[in-house]
């Protein structure tokens, strides 16, 4: 049973990065839209979700590591 537990928190890795990246992008579109600064927001909040994204998957990895 803990074998099944460590390979589904290890596969949810990828899964929080790219959620971090889409949430990002989906912002910057949304804001972009709004203020018609066409690429410059969708841009800048998409390397913000890739770069929490990185944290979180690293901090995952951490906690799953004390394990």
């Amino acid at each position: 049973m803990k074998n099944i537990y460590n390979f589904l928190s290890a596969s949810s890795f990828g899964f929080i990065f790219v959620l971090s990246v889409v949430i990002g992008l989906g912002i910057g579109v949304f804001l972009d839209k709004i203020f018609g600064t066409h690429p410059v927001l969708t841009v800048i909040f998409t390397a913000i979700g890739m770069s929490s994204g990185i944290y979180t998957v690293f901090k995952e990895i951490r906690k799953f590591q004390k394990k």
